[in-house]
């Protein structure tokens, strides 16, 4: 991750500005860095002009590599290191005005971001500060997709032959990198829709569990089989630096990472749609995770009712299906049974 040269440039970018804003109305600068790892972002706000630079890492081995790098460096006079998660900090001697942190995974939430940021705004800082980065928004596109639909789908040896009943699966998140999904895999039914936006400096706006009704136009007809997800963050709220983890052929930038990836999520049921139908995209989260569903479906998460999406890997239900697929293993299969039951 801290190879990941455009995250890098894009937290230099937002600290430049934010750190300037304060030299620019005579403030001194007090950054919060929240889970500072190797001290990286901490070294750059110091090297941006911070007059001070607390960073705050629960992990102590993390939190000693931190504090051995910083001393080495010529801001080390600037910085200090302490071994602590910031929730269960209640004050801090003398209060930052600026936080920056990295906490974020595919997800965007799914490290606590959001409770991160509203703690530290609410007991660590001043009124009023500035946080890098700005804002999150989440964007999802409904999308037919047979080869997606193999990831949750529960494989069946023949059709209508459903012994695991007609199970929604899980509504947790599957990592995927999008960009390398083949063009004929997949089939936007929309264009790319915002979910949710965070505003990661105002601690009334960050609520920890919500629910939206998005309005959708299907630019396509066909059956909606899941609902791909990115996110990007506006680092300092200036809509100059973004960090963007749209997949390549929906980017004008694309970086690849492997840290971070886009996200599938599988509706309780799939859908179909006509081309220029208006529907409504339920749009969930808690303080983790998010989840979707369609029309009349109720805001709430579906879970597996027949334990297969619990016990095994989106990959081994893919191979599953892919097998029972195969014209040539069904028949064996079924040979075996005939077999099986004959000498029974």
């Amino acid at each position: 991750m801290i190879l990941d040269y455009n995250r890098n440039d894009m937290f230099l970018a937002g600290l430049r500005t934010v750190i300037q804003e304060k030299k620019a109305q005579a403030v001194p600068s007090h950054v919060l860095d929240i889970g500072t790892g190797t001290g990286l972002l901490s070294l750059m706000a110091a090297r941006e002009g911070a007059d001070k630079v607390t960073a705050v890492e629960v992990f102590q081995p993390m939190a000693d590599c931190a504090r051995s790098i910083i001393q080495s460096s010529q801001w080390k006079d600037k910085i200090n290191v302490i071994s602590s998660r910031s929730t269960d900090l209640s004050s801090l001697a003398t209060k930052p005005n600026i936080i920056v942190a990295e906490v974020f995974d595919t997800e965007l939430i799914g490290e606590g971001a959001l409770r991160t940021f509203k703690e530290a705004l609410d007991n660590l800082v001043q009124p009023g500060c500035r946080v890098v980065p700005s804002r999150g928004r989440v964007w999802v596109v409904p999308v037919e997709s047979e080869f997606l639909a193999k990831f949750n789908r529960i494989p069946r040896l023949s059709e209508g032959d459903q012994p695991l009943g007609d199970c929604p699966g899980t509504a947790a998140v599957y990592d995927v990198q999008l960009s390398q999904v083949l063009p004929h895999q997949l089939i936007r039914l929309s264009e790319p829709i915002l979910a949710f936006s965070f505003d990661f400096g105002s601690s009334n706006s960050i609520i920890y569990d919500e629910s939206f009704d998005r309005p959708v136009t299907c630019t396509k007809s066909g059956q909606i089989d899941a609902v791909m997800m990115w996110w990007d963050l506006d680092m300092d709220g200036t809509e100059t630096s973004w960090i963007d983890m749209a997949p390549k052929w929906a980017s004008k930038e694309y970086h690849w990472r492997d840290h971070w990836m886009q996200a599938v999520y599988y509706l309780p049921h799939r859908v179909h749609v006509e081309e220029n139908q208006a529907i409504s995209l339920k749009c969930s989260h808690d303080e983790f995770s998010m989840w979707f569903s369609i029309g009349e479906e109720c805001f709430e998460r579906v879970y597996c009712s027949c334990q297969l999406h619990t016990i095994a890997a989106r990959q081994t239900i893919f191979s599953m299906n892919e097998l029972l697929e195969n014209d040539l293993y069904r028949s064996e299969i079924k040979s075996v049974g005939y077999l099986l039951f004959y000498y029974h």
